[in-house]
């Protein structure tokens, strides 16, 4: 995959990728569930998690296990036909829990996103973590 697609809408997929980070890094759970479409689905350690509400409560108890958390992206490919984009991410994750306890790690995202007006919401978010290598490595959207 490539990247392809009018860069206006590769631009505004960029700053949702963005605007996810930074919502992270400040734990504002409304900024952050604000990025994904109403009916979305998150892949993540095993789980298939559906619908904002079970989303959003899985982050929440995610994020209270951190005193920080560093989140950064790099988008690798995206691909836009009509109101329908994939793209891949890599992620990088400084965790800092309560007790000091520092973690880094790299991860892959896979993503449907979707336009809802003149917004792209995430549909799915796919996440394989790389390194440690404790998952899977990342597989491509269909």
């Amino acid at each position: 995959m490539a990247f392809d697609g009018p860069p206006e809408d590769r631009l505004a997929i960029r700053e949702r990728l963005d605007a996810y980070g930074d919502a992270v890094m400040r734990k504002d759970v409304e900024a952050w569930i604000a990025c994904w479409a109403d009916d979305a689905t998150w892949v993540i350690r095993g789980q298939t998690l559906v619908g904002l509400e079970t989303i959003r409560s899985a982050w929440l108890k995610a994020m209270e296990r951190y005193a920080f958390v560093g989140f950064y992206t790099a988008q690798a490919a995206v691909a836009i036909t009509g109101d329908v984009a994939l793209s891949q991410a890599h992620t990088l994750e400084f965790l800092v829990s309560h007790d000091g306890a520092e973690r880094r790690q790299h991860g892959f995202y896979r993503d449907r996103l979707v336009r809802h007006g003149s917004a792209w919401l995430f549909a799915e978010r796919a996440f394989d973590c790389l390194h440690p290598p404790s998952e899977p490595q990342p597989r491509s959207l269909p």
